[in-house]
């Protein structure tokens, strides 16, 4: 009994350590080489292949000062942009505008109402924002490249923002992605295109998307021919470059972001969760005209996010290097591939499974997949209960008391938010995101948590002695979640659908060939730490420290599902 209760406690830690490690590293961009040089080179010094040296040196050189609309530092930037097109042989187009305040007024209200919100802009905080002070206009210019097919006009369309705000230079807010842009194109053959790319460096983006709202409106000869808009972007300086939203049915654009690249990182609960909030990028003045698109962000490291250390100094290289192998592998697969099946008439449910590989399928197949996760769970539950195998008493105490748990783990995680935000004095957004001890005490709670209801479902395992009764019990509102989300969120009801599915696995297994239950829940386990674990934490980053009791919530439903698979091993041989 003792050799299998430490075998039991070994394949339980072996599980969650492998869970959790494989699961947290679906959230790290790729590597930048350790020997990488950052000393700053020129066109002519650059490697063959894509250049992160180089890179660098482009956002050294374009955001080593505040380059915000009609500064003298984004002359700066756009010098060194028009230079270096040239210098790789393209020949940049220039649309300059000189607006009057109403002018930007106007075209920031054309936004608001297209979001359906109240518009509250004025001269004077268009003026205080901008950093113009009391200039008659703001002076703007779009750089853009239209590198030509022959015998098509199908474009594809590449955006980023050459603006920072007044506050800080910008670095990731967006000049990495001009950076990657302009080594995506340095690699570029042109003379093996398959249709056209248009690659628009907007101005104005952080004045109410000023330059993409222009060029829309200037260049309707890109609306009919345009297949792609890519726009690029940037939420902090950390972290995996996030494809965040779509446009609707979006199945045909996933699955060609998914092809195009080695390391695709995308969930469709982040793109639907985004579709809904009225935040806007550049992309959103291409969507109210029509075009479809996709926007890609790096969400980690939001502190520094339009502030002064959003700077050369303080960017991840590792997230600098996603972003350069992103960039350069999307724009070589829409420019060479011979065919695009861009278009769908649904939506996608995707996400990443393990480092490097995103799994894709239509919502209907999500859909099917969900109502079977309840149909297959009441089919087993009837099986157990008619061998007299489950409890039908026990099963729904241990879904009541999962549920119950998850509501108490979340109130003392807000209790504790709650208390040592007030105990550090901190109130404001940007306080708390500063705040160096959120992390470490978002990690804690998990780890209570974690032990928390490992203790609950010991007690519960041990009170009752009805192994698959508590399994199955745990699988109850995962499945109707799966199917209740199908309806109101149905991007997210494969987080529930598989797990249940995996859980009836381990149940059915372990029921048939009972020697190998530890080994069952183990490989369930780690399958559900990996559907779970990036949510949890892209929730956590997303919604930031002070709603952290959300994501302990969320966290609850793997744990709870990992304990019940557990006491399945080291059972007697009735229920």
């Amino acid at each position: 009994m003792k050799t299998a209760t430490w075998v039991k406690g070994g394949m339980l830690a072996l599980a969650l350590v492998l869970g959790c490690f494989f699961g947290y590293r679906q959230l790290l961009p790729s590597k930048a080489q350790v020997s990488l040089k950052e000393e700053t080179i020129t066109l002519s010094q650059a490697q063959e292949g894509p250049d992160l040296q180089l890179m660098l040196s482009h956002i050294k050189a374009m955001a080593s000062q505040v380059h915000s609309v009609d500064s003298d530092g984004i002359r700066i930037t756009r010098s060194y942009l028009l230079e270096v097109l040239a210098g790789m042989g393209y020949a940049p187009q220039k649309d300059e505008y000189f607006l009057s305040l109403d002018e930007v007024l106007a075209l920031q209200k054309e936004r608001a109402d297209y979001r359906k919100v109240e518009f509250e802009g004025s001269e004077e905080s268009v003026r205080d924002y901008s950093g113009i002070g009391d200039k008659p206009t703001m002076d703007l210019t779009n750089i853009f490249v239209h590198a030509d097919a022959p015998d098509t006009d199908e474009t594809i369309l590449f955006v980023a923002h050459t603006d920072s705000v007044k506050m800080g230079p910008g670095a990731f807010d967006d000049t990495v992605s001009v950076a990657a842009l302009l080594e995506a194109m340095r690699g570029l053959d042109q003379n093996a295109l398959k249709r056209d790319l248009v690659f628009l460096f907007t101005d104005g983006e952080e004045q109410g998307l000023l330059g993409a709202a222009l060029f829309v409106r200037d260049h309707p000869e890109f609306k009919g021919i345009t297949r792609l808009v890519i726009n690029l972007e940037a939420r902090g300086n950390q972290g995996a470059l996030l494809m965040f939203e779509t446009s609707d049915d979006n199945l045909g654009i996933v699955r060609e972001y998914q092809k195009a690249l080695s390391m695709p990182y995308s969930f469709s609960i982040a793109t639907a969760v985004y579709r809904s909030m009225k935040n806007d990028t550049d992309l959103t003045r291409f969507f109210m005209e029509g075009y479809p698109g996709m926007n890609l962000a790096v969400i980690q490291g939001a502190e520094v996010y339009h502030t002064v250390d959003d700077n050369v100094t303080t960017y991840s290289r590792d997230s600098a290097q996603h972003y350069l192998h992103t960039v350069t592998e999307l724009v070589s697969h829409f420019a060479l591939s011979e065919e695009l099946g861009l278009e769908a008439g649904e939506d996608s449910v995707h996400f990443p499974l393990l480092r490097g590989n995103m799994v894709v399928f239509s919502q209907t197949t999500a859909n099917i997949i969900s109502y079977a996760a309840l149909v297959l769970m009441l089919a087993l539950l009837l099986v157990l209960l008619f061998f007299r195998k489950a409890k039908p008493g026990t099963m729904l105490l241990s879904a009541v008391i999962q549920l119950v748990w998850t509501g108490a783990a979340a109130g003392g995680a807000y209790l504790v938010v709650s208390n040592v935000l007030k105990a550090n004095n901190l109130s404001g957004y940007r306080e708390i995101l500063k705040f160096a001890g959120a992390q470490p005490v978002f990690y804690a709670m998990l780890a209570v948590s974690a032990l928390g209801s490992l203790i609950v479902f010991l007690i519960l395992s041990r009170l009752f002695r009805s192994p698959f009764s508590v399994a199955l019990g745990v699988l109850i509102i995962p499945a109707v979640l799966a199917v209740v989300t199908t309806f109101v969120f149905p991007s997210v009801n494969y987080l529930f659908a598989l797990p249940v599915l995996a859980g009836l696995a381990v149940v059915f297994l372990s029921l048939v060939l009972r020697p190998g239950a530890a080994l069952f829940g183990a490989l369930g386990s780690v399958l559900i730490l990996l559907l779970f674990l990036p949510i949890v934490m892209l929730m956590y980053v997303a919604l930031s420290f002070e709603s952290a009791h959300m994501a302990i919530a969320l966290a609850q439903f793997p744990l709870t599902m990992i304990w019940g698979f557990f006491g399945l091993s080291g059972r007697k041989k009735t229920a």
